[in-house]
């Protein structure tokens, strides 16, 4: 008995340690799904100037004018999904795979389309109530298509996403 009253402080701090650890991940689960904390810690960062930045993930380097940092899951099928990249401020959930929709299925969902080319790159803008999204069909670098949900960001940051989008590198 004299044991146990010895260590029951070192006890109840690794059983506190190991309450929190599982609490924090069951919160990540349920908020955000099967977070696959090898790609997310994979995902390395490049300052370029004094104002923008890239993210070199395992399929793409991105270029984004805002610190970004990329949480991915757990690849489900082919490509990516339920990934988003967040910053001090924003979110934006992105999808690159074989299966992420496609423009006819927010056309279909009563969005507006813009289809612009950029470095020989199409990219399909989609807006409805102030949320603006952007597709980039396969295309021939790439291995599946891009698609970052429609969201006040894309809204706010339309022409800025555009141009990123228009020079991220896609890796086979």
């Amino acid at each position: 008995m004299r044991r146990i009253r010895k260590y029951r402080k070192s006890i109840l701090i690794l059983a506190g340690i190991f309450l929190l650890w599982f609490s924090l991940q069951s919160a990540i689960l349920l908020t955000f799904g099967d977070v696959s904390y090898q790609l997310t810690f994979e995902t390395n960062y490049k300052k370029q100037d004094s104002y923008s930045y890239i993210m070199l993930t395992s399929w793409a380097d991105i270029p984004t004018n805002e610190k970004f940092i990329n949480v991915a899951n757990r690849p489900t099928c082919p490509g990516y999904v339920g990934n988003f990249m967040i910053s001090a401020s924003n979110l934006i959930y992105y999808e690159y795979g074989m299966f992420s929709p496609q423009l006819a299925s927010f056309v279909e969902d009563g969005f507006e389309s813009q289809t612009d080319t950029l470095n020989g790159r199409i990219i399909h803008t989609v807006f409805k109530n102030a949320k603006t999204g952007f597709i980039i069909p396969w295309q021939d670098d790439m291995s599946h298509s891009f698609l970052l949900y429609p969201s006040n960001y894309g809204t706010e940051h339309r022409i800025e996403l555009i141009n990123s989008l228009a020079n991220v590198k896609f890796k086979k």
